[in-house]
């Protein structure tokens, strides 16, 4: 009777879902049909809006991007896309560049490129600087310039081919398509602010749920899900769609707004890509196919060291994007800058153990809040570190530091009974062991971001600072002058004078070691006589 009684149940309850699942591929359906995406293969559709820039410290957004063209193509079947972009920068120094920033990103299944530009380069092309190969390339361009690159060989970006599938299915119709496709494709009754949603889920490309909401129109009011970033963790990515028009035959919003909500982007910081659509293109021909020149290129590595010894227990280690500068101290060492991401963090980590065995790490200092000079601080926390900030970036990094990360477990999530510390600078501060001293200051009156700090070793008159001057990233001439400000540049001079530092060399975060003389010709400055900004 028992067995008679748990076969019954058994049947029930696989009728049951297979009745849910049914129900919910009929839902999906209807608003497919709705929308005008039956047979829907690929489609395309332009429009233009606004987009953030970066922070202008960790507790205020910067000024938004203006984006001119926004061009995304998709085909469901392989799945493949192309998203083709022209934006006007809002924040210094790109906004002083002049011009617009141009790119065009692809994915075909596994694989992902970009084409054209060179990574960690802003500006027209007359710009770009001649001596850029003593810097190492990512191996996955030979020079400057080469057409196609993949995308993740500058640091910045990390599974790049699995976040753009994942955008293709948070779209309208790609979220319905995608939901047909999926085993496990379940729906919902729910009610939000009075309406009524069947609210449809199914498991995306990194393995989080997609969930999507379809009013009673039958058309898709948002989707959202849970994406991957090496820096923010696991982002609530919504994207929510309004005033929908009929393009054609095809049914499709004419008002998309993003918002990427994490503990350290909330508010007016989580709004993403605003778009107003203006056209609506279904059946195109377009050519997504993977260039020879992405599958015969190894991927790109996801870390490049290359270390330079300056001087004793004082070593800069590049090799890619970013650099770090590395001071040992009696019995600890501390580390300017902590970049781009945990990977990053963890092969340097591995490299000054090789350098200092058997002194730990006592400090991180971070110059800023921007994604690529903050990416790696993790890292840093999950050995135990102090992290030393400006001070209006001290909730923003204490966010980053307590921000989930499971998609994709990083060091710090690996370590969660981790002993660090945040602490703030609000003016100066110094690090000594009666020996060698090394001072903190906060960089006043940056227009790149209020909260920025650069580092001076007195000793050794080495100044480390990110982003107000990258050397040899741009040639100035003697015209120049309306770029004198670039990167703020001369708003680091001013600063280095108020503080009557005595400046011969620069370890810079970007660009390469160099001079106060090469310093002062970038800024058309003339040479001083004993060289040294103090006397």
């Amino acid at each position: 009777m028992c067995k008679k009684l748990a076969s019954a149940l058994t049947f029930v309850i696989a009728f049951s879902c297979a009745a849910a699942a049914q129900d919910a591929k009929t839902v999906v359906e209807n608003a497919l049909e709705a929308m005008g995406g039956k047979d829907l293969k690929t489609l395309q559709f332009t429009g233009s809006g606004t987009q953030p820039d970066q922070l202008k410290d960790g507790n205020t957004p910067g000024p938004r991007s203006l984006v001119k063209s926004y061009i995304y193509t998709v085909d469901y079947t392989l799945p493949a896309s192309k998203l083709e972009r022209s934006v006007i920068p809002g924040l210094p120094p790109q906004q002083m560049l002049g011009g617009e920033r141009h790119s065009e990103q692809y994915v075909n299944g596994d694989h992902a490129w970009d084409v054209g530009g060179v990574p960690g380069i802003l500006g027209p092309p007359h710009m770009r600087p001649t001596d850029w190969p003593i810097l190492p390339l990512p191996a996955s361009f030979t020079k400057p310039g080469d057409p196609i690159r993949q995308p993740d060989g500058d640091g910045l970006q990390s599974h790049s081919e699995i976040d753009r599938i994942e955008q293709l299915w948070l779209t309208p119709h790609g979220f319905l398509i995608g939901a047909l496709k999926a085993r496990d494709t379940a729906v919902e009754p729910q009610v939000m602010d009075g309406k009524k949603f069947r609210v449809v889920s199914w498991t995306g490309p990194n393995t989080a749920k997609i969930t999507g909401y379809i009013g009673e129109d039958n058309t898709v009011a948002r989707v959202e899900t849970l994406m991957d970033h090496s820096m923010y963790g696991d982002e609530h990515v919504m994207d929510a769609y309004d005033y929908y028009r009929d393009f054609g035959g095809v049914q499709f919003p004419a008002h998309i707004v993003e918002t990427i909500t994490t503990p350290a982007l909330m508010g007016q910081k989580s709004l993403g890509t605003e778009l107003f659509v203006t056209d609506v293109k279904t059946g195109i021909s377009a050519d997504l196919s993977v260039p020879d020149a992405v599958r015969q290129t190894p991927p790109a590595p996801p870390f490049t060291i290359m270390t330079t010894k300056m001087d004793n227990g004082l070593f800069w280690i590049a090799g890619q994007n970013d650099s770090s500068l590395v001071v040992e101290f009696k019995d600890f060492i501390t580390v300017v800058e902590g970049p781009m991401n945990d990977d990053r963090s963890v092969a340097v980590i591995a490299e000054i153990r090789k350098l200092i065995p058997n002194k730990p790490i006592r400090f991180l200092i971070n110059t800023h809040a921007h994604v690529d000079h903050t990416g790696g601080v993790r890292g840093y926390a999950a050995i135990g570190a102090t992290i030393i900030t400006q001070q209006a970036n001290k909730e923003f990094i204490e966010a980053l530091l307590r921000t989930p990360h499971t998609i994709i477990p990083d060091s710090l999530s690996k370590r969660p009974n981790a002993k660090y510390r945040v602490e703030g600078v609000e003016e100066s501060r110094v690090i000594t062991d009666g020996s060698r001293r090394l001072e903190i200051y906060h960089v006043k009156g940056s227009l790149h971001t209020t909260g920025m700090l650069m580092t001076y070793l007195p000793k050794e008159k080495i100044l480390t600072e990110g982003d107000p001057w990258t050397p040899g990233m741009v040639n100035p001439k003697a015209n120049d002058r309306p770029y004198q400000r670039c990167c703020d540049a001369q708003n680091l001079y001013d600063n280095i004078k108020r503080l009557n530092l005595e400046v011969k060399t620069f370890a810079p975060i970007h660009g390469r070691i160099d001079t106060w003389d090469h310093f002062l010709q970038y800024l058309g400055l003339p040479l001083e006589k004993d060289q040294t900004a103090g006397k």
